[in-house]
């Protein structure tokens, strides 16, 4: 693995103790030889050391590593000192907050993919290297369905196709829809459309 792969990639830091996001930043840069991501010092909420779980949005793929990091700065920058990567095929039970806006632009009907003429909104309430819990209008989804969403983050346009494999009641108007990933399609630049 190089240091392209991973070098100003979106990362989440999770404290395995008590499972708080302690960073939600970039990555500076990555040393393969010792699996170490550099993070800006001031994007980590608490300067101390913590076993933590990492998850990065990779140019092609949806990463989690499990390790450690050490709270006190060098240079501006945090160590976050990482194991081998588990691709977004392993199952994973870690789960991180990320509160973003997104859309589900077709959906699969027996195999063939129809676009939507209308988009339909979604947010999303957390995600992991293998599923992601998202918050739409009541009625959207049933279990089973599948579909394609976007997300647009910081300049890039996240595309995951998903299926439904949990439904939860959130208020009348709205319900929470568990969904496993099945394939991630990252795209440089978001759309001014979505």
């Amino acid at each position: 693995m190089n240091e392209n792969i991973f070098k100003n990639r979106r990362i989440l830091v999770k404290r395995q103790e008590d499972g708080k996001v302690i960073a939600d930043t970039r990555i500076l840069r990555y040393e393969w030889r010792s699996s170490t991501f550099y993070i800006a010092a001031s994007s980590l909420m608490e300067k101390k050391n913590a076993q933590v779980t990492a998850l990065v949005f990779g140019s092609d793929n949806l990463y989690e590593f499990e390790g450690s990091v050490r709270g006190s700065a060098i240079g501006n920058e945090v160590a976050v000192y990482a194991g081998k990567p588990h691709a977004k095929e392993d199952r994973a039970k870690q789960r991180y907050a990320m509160a973003a806006k997104g859309v589900v632009i077709s959906m699969y009907f027996l195999g063939q993919e129809v676009k939507l003429n209308r988009p339909m909104v979604l947010e999303t309430v957390n995600i992991s290297a293998s599923g992601i819990l998202i918050r739409m209008d009541s009625g959207s989804f049933e279990t089973g369905n599948s579909f394609r969403m976007v997300i647009p983050i910081e300049g890039r346009k996240l595309e995951f196709t998903c299926e439904v494999v949990r439904v939860q009641n959130d208020n009348r108007l709205t319900e929470e829809y568990g969904c496993r990933i099945t394939a991630t399609h990252m795209r440089a630049k978001a759309s001014k459309k979505e």
